[in-house]
């Protein structure tokens, strides 16, 4: 489904919901090493944040991974 806009169109969505009800900050959490999602997330305007190591050249914070 890439290149046809699902995914922006899906995150388009989402912040019409989160727009509807009041909340003010969107974060997300990739892969350092999926670089398709970090120019789709930075495209629509995310920015890394610094962490505390780096893998590829793209910040990471060591031990974090949300669901573990």
């Amino acid at each position: 489904m890439r290149k046809i806009g699902l995914g922006k169109n899906l995150y388009d969505r989402f912040y019409e919901i989160c727009f509807e009800t009041f909340r003010i900050m969107v974060r997300s959490c990739t892969a350092p090493i999926n670089k398709i999602s970090i120019k789709l997330h930075q495209a629509m305007g995310f920015s890394i944040e610094p962490g505390d190591s780096a893998i590829d050249g793209v910040p990471v914070t060591r031990g974090y991974h949300p669901g573990r």
